[in-house]
């Protein structure tokens, strides 16, 4: 009988995305695969995250999960941009892991303000995708000094 590793779990995973039905994860995890479980962990923490988001509040857990399915991770590190204010909005985030800034250039002033710091369970990005306009602020993750912090979103391109 062959035996199940978490590295055969992981490359399972990773050839079916984020596809993997949630009673086959709870399966393997039940059964004390580590990676699953935690595989499981991300994905019931982002479930909870759309949950919790207004536009989808109508939607059955069926729906949201067809909705994370669709979604792709992406780690981002304390530092990098995950996008810029005026750029075009193609893309809905939920902050999984660690944190992010909103940022906003004020020409006037000269000045860059932070609007709001965003942690686990944050989602942005809708307003331009809801709106049809540009991005209206910057978003990083920080602080920038932690250069081993990442923060993990899960995203959705229209």
């Amino acid at each position: 009988m062959d035996v199940l590793t978490a590295d055969k779990v992981g490359s399972f995973a990773k050839r079916m995305g984020s596809g993997i039905s949630r009673n086959s994860m709870e399966y393997l995890a039940a059964a004390g695969h580590a990676a699953v479980a935690a595989m499981l962990a991300v994905k019931e923490q982002a479930l909870a995250a759309l949950r919790a988001v207004h536009v989808f509040e109508g939607l059955a857990d069926a729906q949201l999960e067809l909705l994370y399915d669709s979604m792709t991770r992406a780690p981002y590190q304390a530092g990098e941009c995950i996008f810029e204010q005026g750029d075009v909005g193609d893309t809905f985030y939920v902050i999984i892991k660690g944190r992010a800034e909103v940022l906003r250039w004020e020409e006037s002033k000269q000045t860059e303000s932070v609007l709001v710091s965003l942690g686990p369970g944050a989602v942005f990005g809708e307003r331009a995708l809801l709106q049809n306009c540009a991005r209206y602020a910057t978003v990083a993750p920080r602080p920038p000094a932690l250069l081993s912090t990442q923060l993990t979103i899960h995203l959705l391109r229209l």
